[in-house]
């Protein structure tokens, strides 16, 4: 079952024009690193999450090592695809959205305590009272907030990835913020009122994938903005189920087949499994 399933999802990667990757690894019961590969494409009008496969990483968990394993599993299976390694239902732009809160609650944060309001720190405020807070301990506060707001600002220098306006919003979006290849077809798309009353109903992923046909180039570009995985929230809840399956007691399973039957939302081909087996004869 779980290479007949694993059949189907190959076949629809193959099928869809774009794809993300999303890769984690952990140590299992044996000691054996294990990485889990998850993807994201394209198929019959959605974007569609799979458990792709479990490699076992003979070596070491280095970046390297990851990479290579991955690869090697579509150097096997998916020759014909042109590998794009990008890297439950969330996309860039609502992360995106959670960093830019968290960066202006600092901002708030830094403003109200450089007069002493202490207000967004409900213990230290109660603590306070009507008492101040020493000026060293002041600033000391006031460093750690700017020490996070570098940080967060160093890890994630561009928090609006090229064209997540036109991905959130296409109704909103200026002609000249769009592609030059695409304009045409952007203006085509935004004086489409069937298009505009669809938008407000509709998921953005389900909105653009029902894009294909009419509008292709300008549906790819949202496309790519929502496509890659914004999270390891799959390989996470992955690694759950590997451990519930390889116990100690069966620390020598080899565990992917058994994977993918408890991970993969892809449903093997009952039917056509069956008929491939030929009948008992009756005695």
């Amino acid at each position: 079952m779980s290479g007949d399933v694993k059949d189907q999802i190959i076949e629809e990667i193959k099928a869809s024009p774009i794809f993300a990757i999303q890769a984690d690894e952990s140590t299992d019961v044996a000691m054996a690193c294990q990485l889990l590969v998850y993807c994201r494409y394209l198929f019959k009008g959605i974007i569609k999450e799979e458990f792709l496969c479990c490699e076992n990483l003979e070596t070491s968990s280095t970046a390297t090592d990851v990479m290579n394993a991955v690869s090697s599993f579509f150097e096997k299976l998916t020759s014909m695809l042109n590998l794009r390694l990008q890297g439950k239902d969330s996309n860039l732009l609502s992360h995106c959205d959670s960093l830019h809160a968290l960066l202006a609650k600092l901002e708030l944060c830094k403003k109200r305590v450089s007069v002493g309001n202490f207000m967004m720190f409900p213990s230290l405020n109660e603590v306070l009272a009507d008492g101040q807070l020493s000026s060293t301990l002041s600033k000391e506060i006031m460093d750690h907030l700017s020490q996070l707001d570098d940080e967060f600002r160093h890890y994630f220098p561009d928090l609006s990835p090229q064209h997540a306006g036109l991905a959130e919003n296409p109704f909103l979006c200026q002609v000249d913020d769009v592609l030059e290849d695409a304009q045409g077809e952007f203006i085509e798309l935004i004086h489409d009122s069937t298009a505009k009353n669809v938008f407000p109903s509709n998921s953005l992923s389900s909105f653009w994938c029902s894009m294909m046909e009419s509008y292709p180039k300008t549906r790819d570009l949202a496309v790519r903005v929502l496509l890659p995985f914004a999270s390891t929230y799959l390989c996470e809840s992955g690694f759950s189920s590997l451990l519930a399956i390889k116990t100690k007691s069966r620390n020598e399973l080899s565990v992917e087949d058994d994977l993918r039957c408890a991970l993969a939302a892809t449903e093997p081909r009952i039917h056509e499994l069956v008929a491939q087996k030929q009948k008992q004869k009756s005695h």
